[in-house]
């Protein structure tokens, strides 16, 4: 299971190393996600929201222990829905998309030492991108994918 110290460690690197993404902060769930969003400013956005993952064991084995991971992580900006318009909707998934693949380019070249190195177990079939309309006032994208750790990571 991984924690979570250590997913903020994962968001923080993705916030310095993905060009755009002016914050990041974890989540428990969607209603942790909407309070947080609600309390963000406008300057907060564009941003990528990491939710603490669900994990179950996989192997029983005390010597081969195993957890697959859920991750989640969305890469949203919060749109005012009154000033909702087609040219405003395409550039924010625009703008999110090109975060979507600036962060798939940076865990595909991640070196060893840094936290986004636990990414390098992506079970990558599990892979799937989703467009989010409206989801707690925000448009964009969400990225999802199982990984497997030998331990809790913490």
């Amino acid at each position: 299971m991984i924690s979570a110290s250590r997913l903020n460690a994962i968001l923080e690197e993705l916030n310095n190393a993905v060009k755009g993404i002016k914050s990041h902060r974890w989540v428990v769930d969607q209603e942790h996600f909407a309070k947080l969003v609600d309390d963000m400013y406008s300057d907060d956005f564009p941003c990528v929201l990491g939710v603490l993952p669900d994990t179950d064991m996989t192997s029983r084995s005390l010597d081969n222990q195993k957890f697959n991971n859920k991750l989640l992580f969305f890469f949203v900006k919060k749109v005012d829905q009154k000033e909702r318009d087609a040219n405003l909707t395409t550039e924010v998934y625009d703008e999110t998309l090109s975060l979507v693949n600036a962060f798939l380019s940076h865990i595909y070249s991640s070196s060893s030492s840094s936290p986004c190195n636990l990414l390098s177990r992506i079970e990558w079939s599990t892979l799937d991108i989703k467009p989010e309309y409206n989801f707690a006032s925000c448009d964009g994208y969400s990225i999802s994918f199982n990984l497997e750790t030998k331990k809790l990571e913490s």
